[in-house]
């Protein structure tokens, strides 16, 4: 099926093109307006382009934009955590490339931490009604879990939140340690900014291929690539390999 798939895609010299979001470091953002980077680049181009041989295009735009595409057919898939509404419009790989723990940050001189320190979980945290939390806008975890929350700001970078948390404009930032991290660094905010290692839930990274799209047979083979690189072990040295590069 793999090969019968990819003879057609090479005679009509089309490619996976695959969307990622902006601003989204280090799992994806632009390399000075040239095109994507990230660590979910790198496991797409070594897992589907090098080991799978389907030919790739990594494209990257506003998060809501990348949906908006696949969604409608005109573009063939992405990389993220799948919600319903996701599910709806795309086929979705049995197993995640990747997991990781949402926390907590905040603002080292935030006046509120005590209070934040001792937020466990996401039940808890929208019992706080006076605390204000900050998101990327289009991010499907967050609008799935922040609702109820009763002070939410969205914002098109999730690099402009730190600005946000420094100066206590917004109160919690919930996300994945590895992505703040590269960014705090990236920023030179390691001193402004503090997490909160309260683990809200684990979110797990599938690859996600529009019903509309004619790479969306390729799933069940792509499926078994990643159970046998699961197997081996292949893919958990694959995903520490690259995270030491983002580091």
């Amino acid at each position: 099926m793999l090969f019968f798939c990819l003879l057609s895609c090479s005679v009509t010299g089309d490619e996976m093109r695959i969307q990622y979001a902006t601003g989204y470091e280090p799992f994806s953002f632009s390399d000075d307006g040239h095109g994507a980077r990230g660590i979910l680049v790198d496991l797409m181009d070594e897992i589907l382009g090098r080991q799978m041989g389907i030919p790739i295009v990594h494209e990257i735009c506003p998060w809501a934009r990348c949906q908006h595409r696949v969604e409608h057919g005109k573009r063939d898939a992405f990389f993220t955590i799948p919600t319903p509404r996701r599910r709806g419009y795309t086929t979705v790989s049995r197993l995640p490339v990747f997991s990781s723990p949402y926390i907590l940050f905040t603002g080292v001189n935030n006046p509120r931490i005590d209070e934040i320190r001792r937020i466990k979980s996401l039940d808890e945290l929208r019992k706080h009604t006076n605390l204000s939390n900050a998101c990327i806008l289009g991010g499907g975890w967050h609008k799935t879990n922040l609702k109820g929350v009763k002070h939410l700001s969205q914002v098109l970078n999730s690099t402009k939140i730190m600005e946000l948390l420094k100066h206590s404009r917004a109160d919690i930032y919930i996300e994945q340690t590895l992505l703040v991290r590269y960014q705090l660094k990236q920023l030179g905010m390691q001193a402004d900014i503090v997490e909160i290692p309260n683990v809200m839930d684990m979110t797990h990274w599938h690859l996600c291929i529009g019903k509309k799209s004619p790479f969306v047979n390729l799933m069940p083979a792509i499926d078994k690539k990643l159970e046998q690189m699961q197997q081996s072990g292949a893919l958990k040295k694959l995903q520490e390999k690259i995270f030491r590069k983002y580091k």
